[in-house]
């Protein structure tokens, strides 16, 4: 089994060659004026999302997800198309086109699309009582690195789930940030330190952590993950 905590790697794409197919076939299935950059290593943040739902038991036994900053991402696409109820939040409008006709590509198979920031978003009250909604799993791919508070961040999106949590960020070995509009990149020591640390004795590693420099595949920089799931 391929680990959820790790860089990414072009060797991977031999676990993850059922995704990218998926990826290829929801890109034909959306004729639409926007569509976000299809570079090649999207492909590997959705085919370990994907992965990382089918360890948690599929659309079956883990249907609803949250997808946290996936505006002009196909995450949500692929996952309905294979039967997931998939939430997207993110205060881009452009939310609402890319889900809106994928759940017509998909025949109606249920999504919700929410323009709301995420920090303000899913707080409830019942009996006088705080709380949030909470979802099987939470996904959030290439999104924490524009945010300002990136570890209360995180520990909002561990509030939302209930049996995983997966995310994507930019990451190298120095830490050199490469992208406008990017606020940090992570590094190994980060990558541990700071965003793993955050879950607690109830969360364990989908896979040995191994989060080692794989080199600059993503235009000189590289991605990494990080998949946590509730110890049973």
């Amino acid at each position: 089994m391929i680990s959820f905590n790790k860089a990414l790697h072009p060797t991977d794409y031999k676990e993850l060659g059922l995704w990218v197919y998926a990826y290829d076939a929801v890109i034909a299935s959306l004729a639409i004026p926007y569509m976000p950059n299809p570079h090649l290593h999207r492909r590997w943040e959705y085919g370990m999302a994907m992965e990382f739902l089918e360890l948690l038991g599929g659309s079956k036994a883990s249907p609803r997800i949250l997808d946290v900053g996936g505006a002009g991402s196909l995450f949500a696409p692929i996952a309905m198309s294979m039967g997931y109820h998939v939430t997207v939040v993110d205060p881009d409008p452009c939310v609402h086109m890319l889900h809106g006709q994928a759940r017509n590509v998909h025949g109606g198979i249920g999504g919700d699309s929410i323009c709301e920031d995420f920090m303000e978003w899913g707080i409830k009250r019942e009996n006088g009582v705080y709380g949030v909604d909470t979802f099987d799993a939470v996904v959030s791919l290439s999104t924490i690195e524009h945010v300002p508070e990136d570890v209360a961040f995180l520990d909002k999106l561990i509030k939302h789930s209930i049996r995983g949590v997966f995310l994507t960020t930019d990451y190298s070995m120095s830490g050199a940030v490469h992208n406008p509009g990017h606020l940090r990149t992570y590094t190994p020591k980060t990558m541990k330190n700071k965003l793993a640390a955050r879950f607690d004795e109830g969360w364990k590693f989908a896979g040995e952590p191994d989060w080692k420099d794989e080199g600059g595949h993503v235009m000189g920089y590289n991605f990494a993950a990080i998949g946590m799931v509730q110890h049973d």
